[in-house]
């Protein structure tokens, strides 16, 4: 008993001088704040917006991991919950520009200063203007509807001069299964407005196959707390992390080594083409050939006309652009979300029902559609990691010049 006491006395001793060791360390850190408001803000009233739907944390700050374990990048988010800087009244003597998108306008794997919306403002700022602005309003998971909502919640007070809109595939897919999730009370044009949410909304969180999924956690609380006042825990979660990385990188090497069955677009039948999903089902690929999907995706289509009339009413210009996913483009890319989420690699190259949908959409709305296909076909940098179907640093730079480039024309600069 005696002996059991003193190993215990002990093990509190080391527990008790690595805190303090550990404490003081952050205490003088620069980034002591941050690092507690990117805690805190996880408590942030951002998970039921009645017109959005959700938005990321708000005042967030500090590095996180975004996917992949042990990887970090600076996030900072404003008050009203998006990756950009804060919203005030526009200026007179300023162009004005929003884009709107899901996770890769949001900028995973990328720092602050990496993303789409930050590359693209230095792009407009150094080479035209200082006086063009650019808002980046994207958010993990967000498609259609909450662009939508997005157009009816700020445009008439932020009063965007052009407003492009980065329609990504997962977006068709994504507003289909939130229509399940969510009841939008509609307005009197039958456009969806207010959300009666029909789950209470503990947590949120995107699944990888694209899902909306609404979980109770009674660990996260305690887990926060122990963030927010445990030094000696943060270090250990940070080992965790390391771990969990290298367990996921020898888990890559493993599946590399493996025959890889490799799913070829080409070669596929025009009724394989038709109702693609019976042989690869994914959020992140539109499920049928062109036809179908005008019938079947009316909900991302209702959403950007309910955009379209929002931009006209306050002057504004609304412009579409595409994202290319890596399998589209070169099926080397994203090996790893692909053996993992799909069994296979995708092939997809000859697959143009997504960029055509879009180009059918935007003659429809009588707006244009930049379609960014051509240019990335054109690169032969890896611009995607291998974990999940994200830009890297180098693919974020390279779609904000892509945009740079075909919207030179719009700016007005008075």
């Amino acid at each position: 008993m005696k002996k059991t006491f003193i190993i215990l006395f002990n093990t509190f001793l080391i527990i008790l001088f690595l805190e303090l060791i550990f404490k003081t360390q952050d205490l003088l850190s620069k980034n002591y704040f941050d690092n507690k408001k990117n805690i805190i803000s996880s408590y942030s009233n951002y998970k039921n917006h009645p017109v959005i739907g959700y938005t990321a944390r708000k005042n967030s700050a500090g590095k996180e991991i975004h996917y992949v374990p042990n990887t970090y990048f600076k996030t900072t988010t404003n008050s009203d919950g998006f990756r950009t800087s804060e919203f005030y009244p526009k200026h007179k003597k300023n162009f004005r520009i929003i884009i709107l998108g899901d996770s890769f306008i949001y900028g995973m794997n990328a720092n602050d200063n990496e993303t789409i919306g930050r590359k693209l403002e230095q792009l407009y700022k150094r080479n035209i203007s200082e006086n063009i602005e650019v808002i980046s309003m994207g958010v993990i998971g967000y498609s259609g509807l909450n662009y939508a909502g997005i157009a009816r919640t700020y445009f008439e007070y932020l009063k965007p001069d052009l407003v492009i809109l980065c329609i990504d595939q997962s977006d068709f897919n994504d507003d289909e299964e939130k229509v399940k999730i969510y009841e939008y009370e509609k307005d009197e044009s039958g456009f969806p407005y207010f959300i009666d949410f029909k789950v209470d909304q503990k947590n949120l969180r995107v699944k990888s196959n694209r899902e909306l999924e609404f979980y109770v956690d009674n660990k996260k609380n305690f887990i926060d707390k122990l963030k927010l006042e445990s030094s000696l825990f943060n270090r250990l979660n940070k080992v965790r992390h390391r771990l969990k990385k290298i367990n996921l990188d020898k888990r890559f090497n493993e599946l590399l080594k493996k025959n890889q069955q490799i799913l070829i677009y080409k070669d596929l039948s025009n009724a394989e083409k038709k109702n693609l999903y019976k042989i690869i089902n994914s959020g992140d690929i539109l499920k049928y050939d062109l036809e179908e999907s005008k019938k079947n995706y009316t909900v991302t289509y209702n959403s950007i006309e309910y955009i379209k009339k929002k931009t006209d009413q306050i002057n504004s210009k609304l412009v579409l652009s595409s994202y290319p996913y890596p399998w589209f483009i070169n099926p080397n890319y994203g090996k790893f979300f692909q053996l993992k989420n799909f069994n296979k690699i995708l092939d997809l190259r000859g697959n143009e029902v997504y960029p055509d949908l879009l180009d059918y959409y935007a003659l429809k709305l009588e707006i244009e559609n930049l379609n960014s296909y051509p240019y990335f076909k054109k690169t032969k940098n890896k611009l995607w990691g291998d974990y999940d179907p994200h830009f890297n640093a180098e693919g974020y730079e390279e779609y904000a010049n892509f945009l740079y480039n075909e919207t030179i024309k719009l700016i007005e600069i008075n």
